[in-house]
């Protein structure tokens, strides 16, 4: 079987690859194609979208913002002092809205809604990989590359040589 799938040029791709490689060994079974985007287009290309580590650590930063003027009108009445609260807010918050952030997304995506929303922003694919496995392995494949934002997979039932 071989199970193709679209992408923008980002790390979930590293991601797949790393994962397709390593955990289901097809490192020499895999093949990814550059798409030649050189041709004068009669309309701009669209802005490219933010990972979800990207968005999760802006969420995070805005919290961040807001817990430390919380923290420094608190440490005005605490031992430390308001800069030391204001730097301990803002860290607690940052790392707490980047994992909440971030899980909330991810199970976003994995319901469906960011793939269909990401799928009709427009995005142009980049890179095609193609991967060659046994039909025991194909919706694992499948679900690697939809997991890791693939604009679009498909899968192909080759014809047996003899």
């Amino acid at each position: 079987m071989l199970v193709v799938g679209t992408f923008q040029q980002n790390s979930e791709l590293e991601l797949a690859l790393s994962v397709l490689e390593h955990q289901y060994r097809l490192g020499n079974r895999i093949l990814v194609v550059s798409m030649d985007a050189e041709r004068e287009l009669s309309h701009p290309l669209p802005p490219q979208g933010s990972t979800i580590n990207e968005k999760a650590f802006e969420i995070g930063l805005a919290s961040a913002t807001a817990a430390s003027v919380v923290g420094v009108s608190i440490g005005f009445r605490l031992y430390l002092g308001p800069i030391l609260w204001g730097l301990i807010y803002a860290i607690a918050a940052l790392l707490a809205m980047f994992f909440v952030a971030r899980a909330v997304l991810l199970s976003r995506l994995r319901r469906g809604r960011a793939k269909q929303a990401f799928r009709k922003s427009g995005l142009w694919p980049e890179i095609a990989v193609l991967v060659q496995c046994d039909k025991s392995q194909v919706e694992a494949v499948m679900n690697v590359l939809w997991d890791n934002l693939a604009l679009t997979v498909g899968k192909l039932e080759q014809a047996q040589s003899t």
